[in-house]
């Protein structure tokens, strides 16, 4: 769950999402604020169900049933996905819980064991009785010391093993966002990027459509294997391009977006220099003769996003210029008019 918001609304959010915490005796906690500020500002009509029906009134608030909550809508969205991934996870916090409780107990018993010692010494002149309790509050100091350091042991091997499943975890949710076969930003990427970028308001950002011509020509009259070599020379294509400000992702099919950061004619600029560098190296070939069937090439439609304009109503201009590049005749750049 993502709070965009700008100061203004979230003032308005936070106007709702008080009183209903005061009439419920709901406590401020920064984990309770953010329950009831995403169902004030309608986030989640599922956790605005449960809210109300677990704190319908003064009197019901149960810190456990809230702390279950948060995990749900907040928390568990972050976890890793993969079961052995989960695994490895909860056998670390297993392992480290094991090893505070085993120091909790040696460092409570050692304390128990140091106070009757006193009370011992305090209660003897014997020299031989004070040597020996001498000794045991040596023995015990000393069992205890081993103990700390081998909690130290732990925490180390456990710090070592979380910065390995944080690496993993990484490259997990980069593998995720990424296309297979171009090796650039998937769709779920996309809509990702999109998000962000329209809620940069210092820089305009334009979006690119680009849909390779005659693609379904392609893979019926040569097959999806030619099909695929042509997806993935596309892909290297965009990559090269891709930098700060530069985003390329495969939109789904034969149909291939970019998120950019800047005014509408740098980046008609971009996709004229991508449309000629599909139609001067990416070509069909008979595998048989190796005759060259001629060059594949690729209609572009690029649209710059307006005050507060959402997403969707960015990719619909910019498909219509696509569509006007496709009826223009194809292997052309068009431009979305405001």
């Amino acid at each position: 769950m993502k709070f965009l918001e700008g100061s203004q609304d979230s003032a308005q959010i936070l106007r709702k999402a008080i009183p209903m915490m005061v009439e419920r005796d709901i406590p401020p906690t920064p984990q309770n604020y953010s329950l009831w500020y995403a169902h004030a500002g309608n986030k989640h009509p599922e956790l605005s169900k449960r809210l109300l029906e677990q704190f319908p009134e003064k009197g019901s608030y149960n810190g456990d049933k809230s702390e279950a909550l948060f995990f749900d809508y907040f928390i568990k969205q972050h976890l890793p996905r993969s079961e052995k991934a989960q695994n490895a996870l909860a056998s670390l916090l297993s392992q480290l819980f094991g090893a505070v409780n085993q120091i909790e107990d040696g460092t409570r018993d050692y304390g128990d064991a140091l106070q009757s010692s006193l009370a011992q010494l305090d209660g003897t002149s014997d020299q031989q009785e004070i040597q020996a309790i001498l000794s045991q509050i040596l023995e015990d100091t000393s069992a205890v010391q081993s103990a700390s350091q081998a909690f130290q042991g732990e925490l180390e091997t456990a710090k070592a093993e979380i910065e390995e499943l944080k690496e993993k975890l990484k490259v997990s949710r980069e593998d995720a966002l990424v296309d297979s076969l171009t090796k650039i930003g998937n769709r779920r990427a996309f809509d990702q990027a999109m998000s962000q970028a329209l809620t940069q308001t210092d820089t305009p950002t334009c979006l690119l459509l680009l849909d390779l011509d005659h693609f379904k020509n392609i893979n019926d009259t040569y097959g999806h294997v030619m099909g695929d070599l042509v997806l993935e020379r596309m892909g290297r294509i965009l990559k090269a391009q891709q930098r700060p400000g530069v985003q390329p992702m495969r939109y789904g099919g034969e149909e291939f977006a970019i998120i950019f950061t800047g005014q509408q004619q740098d980046a008609a600029e971009l996709a004229d220099t991508v449309r000629k560098q599909v139609a001067n190296t990416i070509s069909i070939k008979q595998n048989d003769t190796g005759k060259q069937m001629g060059a594949v090439t690729v209609s572009i439609g690029i649209a710059q996003a307006g005050v507060a304009e959402d997403p969707g109503a960015l990719k619909e201009r910019a498909d219509q210029a696509l569509y006007q590049a496709k009826e223009n005749g194809r292997n052309r750049v068009e431009c979305a008019g405001g």
